[in-house]
């Protein structure tokens, strides 16, 4: 077959095409001797194709080649485009161009097609310098007649918003819109619009358009194309119940949307990538990757979820299952292992539920020592075990760190052999007892520990630090607990002002209401528990007029404490008041002041001389 039968038999395919839409008509000569041009393609905006509707016109290039496809249905095909022939294009505003493949028996004719519009002739001429052809990429030409329709009218459109590049030299770029002051928006076209009914599709198959709206004017300027030549994805978090059998694993997920694939991220570890088509379809082959995240309760639930995912070969999203046909499935060894994993970290979670760890634990820390300590815990917490091989000399409460997660824990008294019963630290089944003048009181465990515990330990209980305290109280029905609370309460206040932990605070708000509307006033006075509870207010909010005018009657007390004034004042945030009262406090209460959490609101932090006060004074 000669090229003249080729070109004729490519033209007719592309006419044929055209001319199936009832808004589009042809007029593409045979052998047109034409530079660069074969003809044009008309658009009307009614059936009927009459002059009166003609909305404008599409110029075509139209070659023909018996150059063999890899595959039957190729998705890109190459061809070379003249540099000459592209700057042509650029003045007549762009081109759609068509190759069309013929075989040998002329009877399969495959149209492919590429819609050169002006920014990305630009484009493509900058970087060809010195040139004279260049290889582009051509895509499949539509087969349905309404999609063939919206591609021209798309091309049209953008070759409208695109003629202001026909007066300049090179496209102007954002920055430079910028640093003028003159760009008011941007925005982001997929070209072929209606082409696609899935719009993530359109935006992983087609050339995107990126056009800045400039200040003052309706205008929009053509300033970058991002072309199907770069790997595009479209990432995305979605709500959606993914369950297998009656067990949810997760509320949301994450897609990841490529022009051949989807990959779906589940939890920290997990990746399904399947083709992209329907992942239900019978010839589908998804492929799923766990890779071990070091959060030990974020791999519980990723592994359960591998291992189920498994066994029933897909999973729900929102109560409908979804098969997932796997290209290989892991060997029953891989399966046991996994299965044995699940059952060791499960344990060391339930661990970490006894002792109210919210604390998450990083597994890449974990040593061969931690997983030993972890299985003691175990053993003594969950299984109920004495415990052997325990130090004589250990203390009776002692810290086990882990990772960064500090536990206190308790033992029993230590047999001859090494062997002690082992519990929580916080658990009800302890009290402390202590004695002041000969008279034994009782107190939670808690009002033991010094600021840096409440800082650091990870397994304090805090729903049931202000509870502890009064069941104590009721159970014993004294009032010295009051003391204790009140000593708890300052000491976890300093630990507060050194982490702004809020559960720290939560407790604070907790124990100083307790204290102040229970107390007995001769346990604590009322200036000391109004001063305490308003210094914890005053931590997360302003003081409010009624709150003031208390401090400010405890302040102007003739009778009352210079320590309680010089609190009252610093919490009214008169810092010349509370310094005239500081200095009349004996130096080593002074000293002492500075490790109160009431110099919490000092301001300057720089206490006065006493010496220098006094000299004022006389």
């Amino acid at each position: 077959m000669d090229q003249k039968a080729i070109e004729t038999l490519a033209i007719n395919e592309v006419r044929n095409r055209v001319v199936l839409s009832d808004y589009l008509d042809q007029f593409i000569a045979d052998n047109d001797k034409e530079p660069s041009f074969d003809g044009f393609v008309y658009l009307y905006s009614q059936k009927g194709k009459k002059k009166e509707s003609l909305i404008g016109r599409i110029a075509v290039q139209v070659k023909g080649t018996h150059k063999k496809l890899r595959t039957k249905k190729a998705s890109i095909f190459k061809h070379p485009v003249e540099i000459a022939d592209l700057k042509n294009y650029l003045s007549e505003g762009g081109v759609v161009y068509f190759v069309v493949h013929i075989s040998q028996d002329g009877q399969v004719r495959q149209i492919f097609y590429n819609d050169l519009l002006p920014i990305k002739i630009m484009k493509i001429i900058q970087y060809t310098q010195g040139q004279k052809s260049i290889n582009l990429k051509f895509k499949p030409f539509p087969i349905e007649t309404e999609r063939v329709h919206a591609l021209f009218v798309s091309f049209y459109d953008h070759k409208k918003m695109q003629a202001v590049l026909h007066d300049l030299e090179e496209i102007p770029s954002v920055d430079e819109l910028q640093k003028k002051g003159s760009l008011r928006e941007i925005n982001l076209t997929v070209a072929g619009t209606g082409v696609y009914h899935n719009h993530i599709d359109a935006f992983l198959n087609e050339d995107v358009y990126v056009y800045a709206k400039i200040i003052g004017t309706e205008a929009h300027y053509p300033v970058d194309l991002i072309t199907d030549t770069v790997e595009r994805v479209i990432s995305h978090e979605t709500v959606n119940r993914v369950s297998v059998g009656d067990v949810l694993f997760y509320e949301k997920y994450f897609a990841q949307n490529y022009t051949d694939r989807v990959i779906l991220k589940f939890g920290q570890s997990i990746t399904l990538t399947f083709p992209h088509s329907a992942p239900d379809s019978p010839k589908q082959k998804a492929t799923i990757n766990y890779t071990a995240c070091p959060s030990l309760r974020a791999r519980v639930n990723d592994l359960a979820f591998w291992l189920a995912f498994m066994e029933a070969k897909g999973f729900q999203l929102n109560g409908s299952f979804t098969p997932f046909p796997l290209d290989s499935i892991p060997s029953a060894e891989s399966i046991q292992k996994a299965k044995d994993e699940l059952v060791l970290l499960r344990r060391t979670i339930a661990v970490l539920d006894i002792l109210h760890i919210t604390d998450d634990i990083d597994l890449a820390n974990m040593g061969k020592a931690d997983w030993r300590e972890f299985d003691i815990l175990a053993r003594a917490l969950l299984d109920k075990e004495p415990i052997k091989g325990l130090r004589k000399d250990l203390p009776f409460s002692y810290r086990l760190t882990l990772d960064g997660v500090r536990i206190a824990l308790v033992h029993t008294k230590i047999d001859e052999d090494g062997t002690g019963e082992v519990f929580d630290f916080f658990s009800e089944k302890f009290i402390y007892g202590y004695t002041v003048d000969d008279i034994q009181h009782f107190a939670p465990p808690c009002a033991t520990l010094d600021r840096e515990s409440w800082a650091t330990l990870s397994n304090i209980n805090f729903e049931d630090v202000f509870p502890s305290f009064d069941r104590v109280y009721k159970q014993h029905n004294d009032p010295e607990i009051f003391v204790a609370a009140n000593n708890t309460l300052l000491v976890i206040l300093l630990a507060y002002d050194s982490t702004r932990k809020d559960n720290l605070l939560k407790i604070s708000e907790q124990l100083a209401g307790w204290i102040s509307k229970e107390c007995p006033e001769p346990i604590l006075p009322r200036s000391i528990r109004l001063i305490n509870s308003l210094q914890v207010i005053s931590r997360s909010r302003e003081l409010n007029k009624t709150e003031r005018l208390q401090l400010q009657e405890i302040a102007e007390a003739f009778n009352e404490e210079e320590r309680i004034r010089v609190g009252a004042y610093l919490l009214l945030k008169n810092q010349d008041a509370a310094e005239l009262h500081f200095v009349k406090m004996d130096e080593e209460l002074q000293n002492c002041f500075r490790d109160w959490p009431i110099y919490h609101f000092w301001q300057g932090k720089n206490m006065p001389s006493i010496d220098s006060h006094k000299a004022d004074l006389l």
